[in-house]
């Protein structure tokens, strides 16, 4: 394609430029010529010389001028330094014997066929910056020639000419042919060294995608929550260790089994609702009960959220599960514990009461009745203190701190005091205190009953 385009150009060139830009040129100055010479001249033949004359100028000088205007990047090479100085030589050796030594008196050269090797070993080797000197050097020596010849005839001119413009000519071609073959080289040699690059990269990326792969499999492998997977019809797609000792089930057991096989008939519908947020591109967290192999509830805790595609499009969703029902089955013992403590509590005659810091937590129906409050709201959140008559209140604060200074389940002797109550009647009760932990933090528990007889 670029010889292409080189030969286009340069026929162009040689037309415009070489052929019709000198015809007028050439005109004047034979005009010229006969207008000043004494005698009279052969006109024809001074503008045919004169046009040959500006045109070889024009086709050899102007390329010579655009080429070397910017020289290429690492267009010299001193590794063939000697065989530059070789050509060059050669090249002024051939000139001078060919053109000088053994050319006709009347300027036509003998064996200029010769210069053609010269003109091909500097298009070959070195490109067109070469080839434009070793043409530079051969025109000199034929300018020089032709102003020493005795007589050049007309024909002999042209012989010149069509060499000189054959020789420059063809040796651009050569240059620009295998410039172009040197080119391609470079860059076959430029794709091959990045993909060697690309290739090495690749192997680099393999090595670390495959310890990458293999440390995320040892993590999932041994993470203390399930991760569970399932396409976008609920269908199981991956399963890691812990997910199948918490469900009892093998890993192949699990893979392709709809994750709503393992809910409680309660859930199942509510499991299909989540399905569809997740493949909406909604995440959330969640409670969840699974039916163990052999048929008991797993308690879990589910952070599930879709998983997607390259392009964006939802293919499923992950769920990182954490089974709970141990601290579940804690917190329905201790929701039961609590409800048989005031089941008992609320059960018997005497007061009871909690308060931490002073302030009153919990009242039983008798504590209520005690103090004729309307019912427990009306007494908790109240400051403790406000239920004793003023002269009992500084040593009830001492006892206070003196049990609150003291382990959980200390107990203080029985202490006397008067209440005063809603109704404003004051009643005298006998109390004890004990430490206890009441929400995981100490509190002091007041047992008290109402004294009959007089201090």
């Amino acid at each position: 394609m670029k010889l292409q385009v080189f030969f286009r150009g340069a026929l162009k060139f040689i037309f415009f430029a070489g052929i019709l830009l000198p015809i007028p040129s050439a005109l004047f100055a034979a005009f010229a010529v006969q207008f000043f010479s004494n005698g009279s001249i052969d006109m024809t033949g001074v503008a045919v010389e004169w046009w040959m004359g500006e045109s070889l100028g024009i086709l050899l000088v102007t390329p010579l001028v655009l080429i070397w205007r910017q020289l290429p990047t690492k267009w010299f090479d001193r590794r063939r330094i000697g065989e530059v100085v070789l050509g060059i030589l050669a090249t002024l050796t051939l000139s001078y014997y060919l053109i000088i030594r053994f050319s006709k008196p009347n300027g036509e050269y003998l064996h200029n066929y010769l210069f053609f090797i010269v003109v091909a070993w500097a298009a070959t080797r070195f490109g067109r910056h070469a080839t434009l000197l070793v043409t530079s050097i051969v025109i000199g020596f034929a300018i020089f020639s032709g102003v020493h010849a005795a007589s050049v005839e007309l024909k002999n001119f042209a012989f010149v000419w069509l060499f000189l413009a054959t020789l420059s000519t063809v040796g651009m071609a050569l240059a620009t042919v295998f410039n172009e073959k040197r080119e391609s080289l470079a860059r076959i040699n430029q794709l091959l060294e990045a993909y060697r690059n690309e290739e090495s990269r690749r192997k680099k990326s393999d090595s670390l995608l495959a310890t990458t792969t293999i440390d995320f499999q040892r993590l999932v492998e041994t993470a203390e929550e399930g991760v569970w997977t399932i396409d976008t019809e609920g269908h199981t797609t991956f399963v890691n260790h812990r997910m199948t000792e918490m469900t009892g089930y093998a890993a192949a057991e699990l893979l392709g089994k709809n994750f709503l096989d393992l809910l409680t008939v309660k859930e199942r519908e509510i499991g299909l609702k989540r399905l569809h947020s997740r493949n909406n591109g909604k995440g959330e967290a969640h409670e969840s009960v699974l039916i163990h192999k052999n048929g008991t509830p797993v308690w879990t805790y589910m952070q599930t959220n879709p998983i997607s595609d390259i392009e964006g499009n939802i293919v499923g969703a992950l769920a990182m599960v954490t089974d709970i029902t141990i601290a579940k089955q804690t917190q329905q013992a201790l929701r039961e514990s609590e409800d048989r403590f005031r089941a008992i509590v609320e059960g018997i005659q005497d007061a009871v009461l909690v308060h931490q810091s002073g302030i009153i937590k919990y009242v039983n129906s008798a504590a209520v009745k005690l103090v004729g409050a309307h019912d427990a709201a009306d007494i908790i959140g109240r400051n403790g203190l406000e239920l004793d008559e003023m002269q009992n209140r500084d040593i009830v604060i001492q006892r206070t701190r003196d049990l609150l200074n003291t382990d959980v389940g200390t107990t203080l002797p029985p202490f006397r005091r008067e209440l005063v109550r809603f109704d404003g009647k004051k009643v005298l009760v006998e109390t004890t205190a004990t430490t206890i932990l009441f929400n995981a933090q100490k509190a002091m528990l007041i047992i008290g009953r109402e004294v009959r007889s007089p201090l």
